[in-house]
Order: structure tokens, then C-alpha cells, then sequence
């Protein structure tokens, strides 16, 4: 069996799907990666006849319509070149211009589609505008889907609801999960006192890159023993928080920037509570299941990918969009209390080693291949 693999970006497959090409190519199956390299070999990380990486060039952030339609076309090109049993398509780009394009263009023996809706994105976090044109693909696409994928049941539920899935061909899967063994034997490192709060992801506003600020400001008025460290990557993108901003607060010693980090279980080693006040349109944030594998609860916003995880006064709290008070009260509560910050970190260790562990993650998305290829033979 031959799956072709397409995201929009590199770093996401690196972070999350290598466990699943090489659990394919342990079991004899080729593999197509199609994806803006950013830089990187995937290659050398996966040496394996089996394994074919071509680079294309879709954008990373922002709109940049002349590098989507290459990157299509290159989709396009190694689907007709190499003539796969599947197609998998991850994040917005590749499943609205893929499954449009295969829905025009490949109407001979089409290759299985599925899809992964890995949380709805900027297109509806953003403007009704940009949301109507995202629903107008997705619907147009929807017929050609064999398989949709979701992280989480509200997306699934919307996507049914709009006629965009049909309950037959929808499955939920819980996100990526979580590789154990690169956190196991790490235990967090003993504070000085002063409660570590983490923000980690691209910065956007609609991450809540602002509202982290502002909790940390209102935090140093009260005069909370409580340490800000912003970690992630400036992006190019109509939503970007601004550089200045981040710097400004830098310079201050309101927060203390780390940058974009790679090793993020070393990192989480000096981390108390996560925290991510999120209104974007999430699917389920991997740094959450990595904080929960480090026993580290969480903060976050009423939002429905994020819920996924995070249960209220079980793995962490959450709180309503933008009320920075309540959280800032809640981290004035777990600065006094680190009984209660183990306790919460406990249950999400757990949560993630019942319901978030990659090996089964990957192994139901093998047999979901698998199956799926062999009631066509």
C-alpha cells in the first residue's frame, strides 16, 4: 500500500506524525510526504526506501495565494506521478485546495481521501468573511471525502450540522497525542519559591499573547510571587502579535522571552502551570498533552478544542474568553496553594497516558488505512 501525506508545513509533521510514517514503513507500506520543507531534510530524519519527501511550497502563516496554488500543484502532480492507495490531507490549505482539486482534476480511479480537520482555523476565528469562503470549499470538497478525521466533537458536530461529513464517514481522533517515552524519567525541576507560568505557541492574537501580557501585569500589581515566560515563534500572518509589544515587555521584566524553543520537554522541566488564554479556532493544542505528560495543569479559555483536554478544577481551569481577572485570581490561588497545582497535574499525567498516547493514536490511524485500502482491492 502507497499513502501520500500532505501538510502545510514540516514542523508540524516533525512534531507529530513522524511516529506514524515510520509505523507504516515498519509494516512494508510506501510513503509520500508532500510539505513546505521550512529549511529541514525530512529525509535524513527518516532514512527508509520507502520514504519519498518533496517539498512544496505552501505559505506558513499568512495567505500568500501564488505559493498555494504551487503548492497544489505540486500535490496534484505527485498524486497523478505516484498514483497512491490514500491520500491523507492535514491543516486548511492542503485539505481545502487538495480536496477541491482532486474533486476537479482526478475523476479516474481516484486514491482514497481523508482528511484531518486539525481544528478550524484562522478562516473562522477571524472574519464571517473569511469563514464563508473556508464552509464554501469545504462544501464543495465534502462529496469527494472518504474519510473525515477530527481532534475534537465540537468541530465534528459543526462540520456534520453544516452537511460538510457525513456521520458514516466521520471519526473523531484525539488529537496527535503524545510521544511518552521523551518524557519519561523527567520530573519537573523545584521552584524558588515563585510560581512558573508558561505561554508556548505561535504568537497571535488570537492565541492570547495580549491577555498573557495583561495577566502578567495585573499579577506584578498584586504583587504575586509569580514568573512569566512567553515561548514560540514570531510568524508572518495577518493575525501576528506585535514584536514591539513582546519586546517592550521583555525589557520591562514583565515576562521573560525564551524564543522559539525545540526541546520542549527540557523546557517544561522548569515549568509550573501552562497557560493558554486562546479564542483561535483550535483543534487540540499539542503543547497541552505535552504539559499534561510533565504533570503540569493548566489555564485556558472556554474554547471548545482546548476543552477537549483541559477539564475544570480536574486537569486545570478554565475561564471565560478574556477574563483576565478570574485568571489571575486562579494563579493567586495556585501560588499559595502547590498541593493543589500537584493534585491537577497528576490527573492530567493521566488523562494523557489513557487518552492522548501516540502509539495508539498512530496505530488506529494504521488500521484505518489498512481497512479502508483493502475494501477497494
Amino acid at each position: 500500500m502507497h499513502i501520500l501525506i500532505s501538510s502545510q508545513r514540516y514542523f508540524g509533521i516533525r512534531q507529530s506524525r513522524l511516529n506514524l510514517i515510520r509505523a507504516l514503513l515498519s509494516r512494508g507500506h510506501e510513503v509520500t510526504l508532500v510539505t513546505n520543507f521550512e529549511g529541514a531534510d525530512p529525509e535524513a530524519e527518516i532514512d527508509d526506501a520507502g520514504f519519498t519527501a518533496i517539498q512544496a511550497p505552501f505559505s506558513v502563516g499568512s495567505m500568500v495565494l501564488r505559493h498555494e496554488i504551487e503548492g497544489a500543484r505540486v500535490l496534484m502532480r505527485e498524486i497523478r506521478r505516484r498514483k497512491p492507495s490514500i491520500v491523507h490531507l492535514f491543516n486548511a490549505k492542503p485539505v481545502l485546495l487538495g480536496g477541491m482539486l482532486i474533486k476537479l482534476l482526478h475523476r479516474h480511479r481516484p486514491p482514497i481521501l481523508i482528511t484531518t480537520i486539525t481544528g478550524l482555523g484562522y478562516s473562522f476565528s477571524s472574519s464571517r468573511s473569511l469563514g464563508k469562503v473556508a464552509g464554501l470549499l469545504y462544501g464543495f470538497s465534502a462529496s469527494r471525502v472518504d474519510q473525515h478525521i477530527f481532534q475534537n466533537q465540537a468541530n465534528m458536530d459543526f462540520f456534520m450540522s453544516q452537511g460538510w461529513a457525513a456521520p458514516e464517514r466521520s471519526l473523531k481522533v484525539a488529537g496527535s497525542g503524545v510521544d511518552l517515552n521523551r518524557f519519561a524519567g523527567l520530573t519537573r525541576k523545584p521552584n524558588d519559591g515563585r510560581l512558573r507560568i508558561l505561554f508556548a505557541g505561535r504568537f497571535l492574537r488570537s492565541k492570547g499573547v495580549g491577555d498573557f501580557l495583561d495577566i502578567a501585569q495585573r499579577a506584578r500589581a498584586e504583587g504575586l510571587a509569580i514568573d512569566f515566560l512567553l515561548a514560540g515563534e514570531h510568524v508572518s500572518h495577518p493575525d501576528a502579535f506585535p514584536r514591539a509589544e513582546i519586546e517592550a515587555a521583555a525589557a520591562d521584566g514583565l515576562i521573560t522571552d525564551l524564543g522559539f524553543i525545540h526541546n520542549i520537554p527540557e523546557l517544561l522541566e522548569r515549568i509550573d502551570v501552562l497557560m493558554l488564554p486562546s479564542s483561535y479556532a483550535e483543534g487540540i493544542p499539542r503543547v497541552l498533552m505535552e504539559a499534561g505528560a510533565m504533570r503540569i495543569p493548566a489555564i485556558v479559555y472556554e474554547n471548545p478544542g482546548v476543552e477537549e483536554f483541559v477539564k475544570d478544577g480536574d486537569t486545570g481551569f478554565v475561564v471565560a474568553p478574556h477574563d483576565t481577572t478570574t485568571a489571575t485570581a486562579l494563579l493567586a490561588t495556585m501560588a499559595d496553594n502547590p498541593n493543589l497545582v500537584g493534585l491537577l497535574g497528576e490527573r492530567a499525567c493521566r488523562r494523557v497516558e489513557t487518552e492522548f498516547d501516540m502509539n495508539n493514536i498512530d496505530a488506529t490511524h494504521v488500521s484505518l488505512y489498512e481497512k479502508m485500502a483493502a475494501e477497494i482491492d
